[in-house]
């Protein structure tokens, strides 16, 4: 108490020296700002240091500020004041006393706001007044902005001053909208986001303290975007909050977002989505071509079947490296492949076989069916060497025979032009001859022809040859094997 009674002598002794040099209804100086003689003055700043009031009305707003600068930043509000205190700060302390002027009314301070508590306690709503030395008095303005600071009220003897309360019926309201949001059927793995708006339908800020989901919510929501908190949100305003569904597994799945404020109903909004997933099927399993002779082809064809309920991406199809090389598709597909819920795409495989034997590989088929990833079809197919009649081994070694000539792969033997063309030309009258003894069931006879054209064409000095050039050698061994085929005859 005797510092409170210091600072009061202090501050009026420094108001009375400065009033008696200076005839005004206010003063203003470097400690601080003195309201006296009736003057009516709304406050809506920085005040440095203590603010006295005497036989005046004072009204303090928002952005009012007693601040502790050269002096404390204290506000005294003596006999006859009138403070309204509707916002604003007090850095140290709010004095209500007197100065024994019994020709004046006893001050008049009152707190508009709503949420009052002494030293942390609630105060009944229905209380008028509170007398408080050296107490702490904390609570919300009308615009819900929180404030507190010290009150200190004077008593003596019978005489008490006490602090006015305000209460305003004004206060913060909050909605959600929507109250509740149904994400669908989303596809698992991916994600899709909704926006929950926070508004403040009150008349007060409305603080914002936490955003997060009640017990037992799926972890497959989440909020991707959420403001800081505590979040303030004046009257009328909103705030975004983005919520994000992601489904690890298929089936229904079930939130409860939760917004909780100052001074209002926790608002909860209902989450629910359907997590779905493709299913990848492919038919057959395996495909076999049979036995080929080599030179044919043939095609089976292979379908990819989405049996699930979300688009199936097909990312890639791949023949093994180590496999046979004469498997490939017919018309090669654009990749990625997008294969609807219900639908199915058919591929066509060839088998073209290059070489006598056995022929196999595995088409592995990649896509986004989480628990079948990657398909492997066998691939399977036989080739044989087919076996030619006389005739048309002859008819082969002729079309072969023509085409060296016309490539220059096969040329007559000759020191000049003319002689090869004759060379040329003799060899092709007798395969022309030969042919026919072919067709006629006379075989026996055409291998006279055969030996005498294998024996020129064979690459030896004796007899010499009368054909040169790259094709001969594969000539001369065509001509061979038909003579083998002619002694089996």
């Amino acid at each position: 108490m005797k510092t409170r009674q210091v600072k009061l002598i202090i501050a009026a002794a420094a108001m009375l020296l400065a009033s008696t040099a200076v005839q005004a209804d206010f003063l203003i100086t470097e400690e601080g700002e003195y309201y006296y003689n009736g003057e009516v003055v709304d406050i809506d700043r920085v005040v440095n240091g203590y603010l006295w009031i005497e036989n005046a009305t004072v009204n303090l707003h928002k952005n009012a500020h007693i601040k502790d600068a050269i002096y404390f930043g204290d506000v005294y509000s003596a006999s006859g004041a009138v403070l309204n205190i509707y916002g604003g700060k007090i850095d140290n302390a709010l004095y209500i006393t007197t100065n024994y002027n019994k020709l004046l009314p006893a001050a008049m301070v009152t707190v508009y706001g709503y949420g009052f508590a002494v030293n942390g306690v609630p105060v009944d709503e229905n209380a008028p007044e509170l007398f408080m030395q050296g107490e702490m008095l904390s609570g919300f303005y009308a615009d819900g902005t929180p404030f507190a600071f010290a009150v200190d009220c004077f008593a003596e003897g019978n005489l008490e001053l006490t602090l006015k309360l305000g209460w305003i019926v004004s206060a913060p309201a909050m909605a959600a909208a929507p109250e509740a949001i149904d994400f669908g059927a989303v596809k698992m793995n991916e994600s899709v986001s909704q926006t929950v708006s926070v508004t403040n339908t009150g008349t007060a800020n409305l603080i914002v303290q936490s955003i997060g989901f009640a017990e037992g919510s799926s972890a497959e929501f989440a909020c991707a975007s959420v403001p800081d908190l505590p979040a303030t949100i004046e009257p009328g305003a909103s705030i975004p909050v983005e919520v994000v569904f992601t489904p690890a597994a298929t089936g229904a799945a079930l939130a409860v977002m939760m917004i909780s404020g100052d001074y209002v109903d926790t608002a909860q909004i209902m989450l629910t989505g359907t997590g779905i997933k493709p299913v990848i099927a492919v038919e057959p399993a395996a495909l076999d071509f049979g036995q080929l002779k080599l030179g044919e082809a043939a095609a089976g064809m292979l379908t990819i079947a989405n049996t699930g309920e979300a688009d199936l991406v097909v990312q890639a199809m791949d023949f093994a490296a180590a496999g046979s090389a004469d498997f490939a598709f017919t018309a090669a597909p654009v990749l990625p492949m997008v294969i609807a819920a219900g639908t199915s795409v058919d591929l066509e495989i060839a088998y073209t076989p290059t070489a006598e034997g056995d022929a196999e590989t595995v088409l592995t088929i990649v896509s986004d069916d989480a628990d079948n990833p990657a398909v492997e079809v066998e691939l399977k197919g036989k080739a044989i060497d087919p076996v030619q009649t006389p005739l048309e081994q002859m008819d082969s070694i002729l079309k072969y025979y023509d085409q060296g000539l016309k490539n220059k792969s096969i040329k007559g033997v000759g020191r000049t032009y003319r002689i090869s063309q004759a060379h040329a030309k003799i060899v092709r009258q007798m395969l022309i001859c030969t042919r026919c003894l072919i067709k006629g069931g006379y075989g026996k006879w055409a291998m006279y022809g055969l030996y005498d054209i294998e024996r020129k064409t064979d690459g030896k000095s004796r007899p010499s040859d009368i054909l040169e050039g790259t094709g001969v050698a594969e000539f001369n061994a065509k001509v061979t094997t038909l003579i083998e085929t002619l002694k089996k005859k």
